[in-house]
């Protein structure tokens, strides 16, 4: 019984994740959230009393979400090559984290939610150290080096663009932006290399 109870939570969770991505946060409503998953209200209020609870369990599973996203880029790089270039690793994560504009979307909606939720700040909080971390493995840098930091506001700010005029762009032109972000976030050690 524990395991379907389980279940249950993490459809909610899983149907959450997914209106917010697609729809942003007009559409996490309980009624909605409760239809997508496929059970009724009163199942979605037996695991999240108020939106904020819900809010706040979305952010920890999107977090988790991401984590294990970003890892598993990292680690292929590892796998596909001893120690993978500085650029191709940045390139990755630029298109994972800025190429997505339903992340962009997610993020944007828990931002304005953690702005209203100290316990939802706290969650958002938490998902930034851990993409910070990865950010910083992923170009080869410490946690201390700025760059870690320009980059992540570079990535999220990219995202945001990319979100807002992904429709009216090219796609070569945001693929040309993705390349451009990669080579400023991990410059070549040789001056032959840069474009």
């Amino acid at each position: 019984m524990t395991r379907d109870l389980n279940g249950v939570r993490l459809r909610l969770l899983d149907a959450a994740l997914d209106l917010l991505r697609r729809e942003g946060l007009r559409a996490l409503t309980q009624p909605r959230v409760a239809a997508a998953a496929g059970v009724s209200q009163s199942h979605l209020t037996h695991y999240f009393r108020r939106r904020n609870d819900l809010v706040l369990a979305v952010a920890q599973h999107a977090s988790a979400a991401t984590f294990a996203e970003l890892q598993g880029v990292l680690v292929a790089h590892a796998a596909a090559s001893q120690g993978a270039a500085p650029r191709a690793r940045a390139l990755s994560l630029v298109r994972l984290l800025m190429g997505d504009r339903a992340r962009s979307r997610l993020l944007l909606a828990l931002a304005i939610e953690a702005d209203e939720d100290p316990e939802i700040r706290a969650a958002v909080h938490a998902w930034v150290a851990m993409l910070r971390g990865l950010v910083a493995m992923g170009l080869g840098k410490t946690l201390d080096d700025p760059d870690v930091d320009l980059a992540l506001a570079t990535l999220w700010g990219l995202g945001l663009q990319h979100l807002v005029l992904g429709d009216a762009r090219d796609p070569a032109f945001t693929d040309a932006l993705l390349h451009r972000a990669a080579e400023r976030l991990a410059p070549s050690s040789t001056p032959t290399e840069s474009h």
